[in-house]
């Protein structure tokens, strides 16, 4: 059945030993089945079809072996579920257990002064269904548990070759597609000394996945990476009016997101890494 989802395990784990590397005992990594309603939209006559997103499975992860076995093994709970919206993710950057115990202790501390303090009937039965889904709770809030700095961030490219955006730069108005723009970003990168760590062909596009990078004495990043003013200096302050003050805008940065696996399908499409 894996084979549905997985079309080259070699690719997986190779991905998975470049991302994570090591863990040490507080951390996890979460990943999920996930079935996304925009590739329902454009099946016809096929059965199964979800017009909402929905994940399928959510996965915690504690080793890099579990890891890769969970992705591996996604593949035997498709069940009745439309394989052509069906897409794996794994969150890049890992969580801590020790923070989520931490802060799940203050929720626990909460409902229990409240429990003595309040008087309402109606407040208590509340607060009694909260603590009804303390375990759903803590998968919350450990899915949030940022381990300290976040690692890694990427840029979501969703456009390719067959959509080219036009821009204007010194009085000259130019047109890119979605590879040109993709190399021309890790260009600017490596001339800026930012890490690129992998960057991966999706079904709509290319995500670039790069190293926060930090000082290891602060903590702290050595200058914290300014998107806006990032894509300027490559094509100019009238790229960034038209392509990405907009709500709609076909490139994202996100500082803390989950990724498409290499190796794996993506609604039908084999995600792979592409040379830079």
């Amino acid at each position: 059945m894996d084979k549905l989802l997985i079309w080259d395990r070699s690719l997986v784990n190779q991905f998975i030993d470049n991302i994570f590397i090591e863990m040490t005992n507080d951390e996890i990594i979460i990943v999920k089945l996930t079935s996304r309603k925009k590739y329902g939209k454009n099946i016809e006559n096929a059965e199964n079809i979800i017009l909402h997103n929905i994940d399928l499975n959510v996965t915690i992860c504690h080793t890099i072996n579990e890891l890769k076995e969970t992705v591996l093994n996604y593949g035997q709970i498709i069940g009745s579920h439309n394989v052509n919206q069906l897409v794996i993710y794994v969150q890049l950057n890992k969580r801590s257990t020790i923070k989520a115990m931490f802060d799940l202790s203050a929720k626990i501390n909460e409902y229990a002064s409240k429990l003595i303090l309040l008087k309402s009937n109606e407040e208590i039965d509340n607060t009694y269904n909260k603590i009804r889904l303390l375990d759903i709770e803590y998968k919350s809030i450990l899915m949030k548990s940022q381990n300290g700095i976040k690692k890694y961030l990427q840029l979501d490219i969703d456009f390719k070759d067959s959509i080219e955006l036009e821009y204007e730069q010194n009085n000259t108005i130019k047109k890119i597609n979605g590879i040109d723009f993709t190399n021309r970003i890790i260009e600017q990168m490596k001339f800026l000394n930012i890490t690129v760590k992998s960057v991966i062909e999706t079904k709509n596009g290319y995500h670039i996945i790069f190293l926060n990078d930090i000082d290891s004495q602060t903590l702290k990043p050595f200058e914290p990476f300014n998107f806006y003013n990032f894509i300027k200096l490559a094509f100019g302050t009238d790229f960034c009016s038209r392509h990405i003050l907009k709500k709609s805008s076909m490139i994202d940065y996100l500082k803390d997101g989950y990724c498409q696996i290499p190796g794996t399908y993506q609604a039908c499409f084999p995600v792979d890494y592409i040379k830079t």
